[in-house]
């Protein structure tokens, strides 16, 4: 229904007219109508991106992640194709900030045609920035023109994932020296090697040298 649906025959009177009140009431009533139709069609025609799945969760900053989506057609031909350009967004740790990440992309599948069709299942290599700190609520959105559909705002966004910060490792090495730090040829000597950031099962290849430390061979 909209406005020139109406009845053309109606008599409308102001609220202080021979009958108070009346065409206040039905002149609300087709604004109603009027508003609640236009937003009902808008709603069912708007194209839109829906983020299903960003895999491996967690993930270390500087690796990649699959991002699998899904895409709704629009009215009126917007629709969805090998063609459309879209562009991922990652958010900030707390999930509420987002900035593009990677270059604009297209995804070449079988496509649905229909109006406000639905094709899903896309997929997308997208690569976590190298600087992200550690953090658990990370999300992905993803935006695209032609059709137009903003993700930069985080609609459609993913579900909270994890990105584990890169860390550099380092090792310190302790040695029980005597009290002369004297040592004899043929003396068993203890070496401590303690790791920083070295994850939860370390491996170690001790080393030796003998020029002053220039060059170095492995420990069998």
């Amino acid at each position: 229904m909209n406005i020139r649906s109406l009845p053309k025959t109606v008599l409308l009177y102001p609220c202080s007219g021979p009958q108070p009140g009346k065409f206040c009431r039905l002149f609300r009533k087709c604004i109603i109508i009027f508003i609640s139709v236009f937003l009902l069609k808008v709603g069912a025609n708007a194209q839109a991106i829906l983020v299903t799945g960003v895999s491996p969760n967690p993930v270390c900053a500087g690796s990649n992640v699959t991002v699998t989506f899904d895409v709704t057609n629009g009215g009126a031909g917007l629709h969805y194709n090998g063609s459309s350009s879209y562009q991922a967004y990652l958010s900030n740790a707390a999930g509420n900030s987002f900035v593009a990440v990677g270059s604009t992309f297209t995804v070449s599948a079988t496509y649905n045609t229909n109006d406000n069709g639905v094709t899903t299942g896309l997929q997308q290599t997208i690569t976590i920035p190298a600087g992200s700190a550690t953090g658990s609520g990370y999300k992905i959105s993803i935006g695209s023109t032609n059709p137009l559909f903003t993700g930069s705002g985080g609609l459609g966004a993913s579900g909270a994932f994890t990105i584990n910060a890169l860390l550099t490792p380092s090792v310190s090495i302790a040695i029980n020296l005597p009290q002369t730090n004297n040592i004899c040829a043929g003396t068993s000597v203890t070496f401590t090697a303690t790791p920083v950031n070295g994850g939860t099962t370390p491996g170690y290849q001790w080393q030796t040298s003998t020029d002053n430390g220039l060059t170095w061979n492995n420990i069998p």
